[in-house]
């Protein structure tokens, strides 16, 4: 049996007992008298891994960030529109000198990529 085995099927365990061939038994006695046929007769306790505690990231509200702030994450947007028209569409009435310079890169990289596969296309 793996760790990984012996603590999934067993969630209450706390620690089990290794033997020296890799053996894991759920008491000390057990693991003892497997051990008494090895060369090397030790066991080890193993305990319970703790588990890792997931990180919580708390969001910022919209109405908190900073208008830079709120500026980047439409041109991360924008980033990925596969459009001439959608980016047009979202450079609508934009005033942030960044949203639009972005745009404007995405859009002649939309059209670089059409020409290119055009190219192929006549080769």
């Amino acid at each position: 049996m793996s760790k990984k085995t012996v603590w999934d099927l067993n969630p209450q365990m706390k620690k089990c007992f290794q033997t020296t061939d890799g053996e894991k038994f759920f008491t000390a006695d057990n693991a003892k008298t497997h051990a008494r046929s090895l060369d090397d007769r030790s066991v080890t306790e193993l305990k319970r891994p703790k588990a890792a505690k997931p990180k919580v990231v708390k969001a910022t509200p919209v109405d908190e960030l900073t208008p830079m702030q709120k500026a980047a994450i439409r041109v991360k947007a924008i980033s990925k529109l596969t459009t001439v028209e959608a980016v047009k569409a979202a450079l609508k009435g934009e005033t942030a000198k960044s949203v639009k310079a972005a745009g404007n890169d995405r859009i002649k990289s939309i059209k670089a990529a059409a020409s290119d596969s055009k190219k192929e296309e006549e080769e």
